[in-house]
This record gives C-alpha cells, structure tokens and sequence, in this order.
C-alpha cells in the first residue's frame, strides 16, 4: 500500500493566519490498456499473458480494450474464438472488431483516452498513418513485454498524486481519509487470498555433514599442543621403523652379492687342473 507523506505548507488561509497543510499519497493505479490482434496471426502468447496478469493483479483494473482488425466475429476460430468469449464474458474485456486498417486508425484516433497498446509484435510493419495517430493521440506502443515482473509491473501501472489541503489539527485525518479512499478506489473488489509463504528450515548445526566451510565445532582450540607431540612421536617412530626395515633389507641384498662372488670349490678344482 502506498504511504502518505508529510505534510508541507500549502497556499496562506483565507480570513485567519498561518497557511494550510497539504497532504500527499502516490496513489498506485492502473494503465487503460489496449491490445491489438491482426488478421492471419492467430492468438499471440503476449494477449494470453496479458489476461492471466490482468486477473491476477491486485489492483481494480479498468477493463481492456481488445481491437481485432480484418476478422469478422462470426469467421473466428479456435483458440482465438474461444478466448474471445472468455474476454467478453468472464473478464469483461471491452471487443472492438474493425474490417481493416483505416477503420482501426479512425476508432484510435476518435479515442478518449491516450492509446497505450501492450504487447504488440511487429511494430515496424503497422501502417504509417496508424503509428502517427497512436502518437497524436499521446499514446504508446509496446512490442513485447519485460522478461522480469517488476518491469511488466511498472508498465502497466501509473503513479497518481491525491493531494488534500486541511489545517494543522487535521493532518492525521486527511492522512487517514487518504489511505481508505484508496482501499476502496485502488484495490480489486474481490481481493485475492492472502498467499501461504512457506520458509525454509534452519540448518541444524547439531550434525556436521562434512561439507566445504563446516567450521562450526571450532571452539575446542586448546591441545594444540599434545596434537603436536602426538604428530611427532607417530612421525619418529614411523621413520624409526622404516630405517630398521632398509638396513635390514640392505643387509641381505649385500648378502647375497657377497655370495655370488665368493668361488666354488669345484671351480676351483678345474682351474687348477
């Protein structure tokens, strides 16, 4: 819900002293929109968003204008036709059919309010004259929409200042008149259901699962130093026993070579021989 914001000086009293109090709210309201569809395109994606953030808004949206320009209603055909009748009944979206190009450009210029188009695709092939008249009509065409919502949001949304002049003991009045005539004028008849927000759990530190950063159990700093004994004595003792393990090893090796060298007596007998 917008804010009211503080007062400031307006314009001197009439017939007493001092000067009034203006007070402000940026009332959120809805754009009057305007959606077009061409002969041969069939349903446009954009128009079926349109419908679906048009009903899901929390705002009392002022009804669409749907312009379908060459078709004749009785001509249409599904999926367009359908949601046609979906448009017309259950959204109350205002139909407007016009038999070509000249007609539409006639009814946007005979519009009394400014011609804001969303959603529109391929802008550039549109009709010069009708481009011409969406600007003089100081409207706007859109092509597309955002990829982000809170963009989409802003487009389709205007800021408008309610501004009420009163006296200094009637500040907290006309803030308060503010607020509910917006309720009642801004917001949707029928507001939606308020959504469940379901939170993730918080992470149980009770079991350490061994993961990258797990430096929670940190506190039990003090042994560092029997940590390092202990390293120490098992690094000794580990090379105490691998230096007995290589003597040993050595020691029958050179065994061995002596062997080889020493003659046989038989050998012996023969060389003398």
């Amino acid at each position: 819900m917008p804010k009211v914001g503080a007062p400031y000086d307006g314009q001197p009293l009439v017939n007493a002293e001092g000067k009034s109090r203006l007070v402000t709210l940026p009332a959120l309201r809805p754009t009057r929109k305007n959606l077009l569809i061409r002969q041969s395109v069939g349903l446009p994606d954009n128009i079926v968003k349109m419908a679906v953030m048009h009903e899901m808004s929390p705002l009392r949206e002022m009804p669409v204008d749907l312009h379908l320009v060459g078709m004749q209603q009785l001509r249409l055909a599904d999926p367009l036709k359908s949601f046609v009748r979906v448009a017309d009944r259950t959204l109350g979206w205002n139909v407007h059919i016009h038999a070509d190009a000249e007609e539409f450009t006639a009814a946007v210029r005979a519009s009394k309010y400014p011609p804001y188009f969303y959603g529109a695709k391929d802008r550039h092939t549109l009709p010069l004259d009708l481009l011409l008249a969406v600007v003089e009509g100081g409207g706007y065409i859109y092509e597309g929409f955002p990829d982000d919502a809170f963009s989409i949001f802003r487009q389709m949304t205007t800021t408008q200042a309610w501004t009420v002049a009163c006296t200094e003991d009637q500040v907290e009045e006309a803030t308060a008149e503010l607020g509910k005539v917006w309720r009642s004028l801004g917001l949707r008849e029928e507001p939606h259901e308020v959504p469940e927000i379901v939170e993730p759990k918080p992470r149980d530190h009770s079991f350490s699962g061994g993961g990258f950063g797990d430096f929670d159990d940190m506190t039990d700093d003090e042994n560092w130093g029997d940590l390092d004994e202990t390293s120490s004595s098992s690094s000794s003792s580990s090379s105490s026993s691998s230096s007995d393990s290589d003597s040993d090893s050595s020691s029958s090796d050179f065994k061995g070579i002596d062997d080889n060298l020493k003659p046989s007596s038989d050998s012996s007998k023969d060389g003398r021989s």
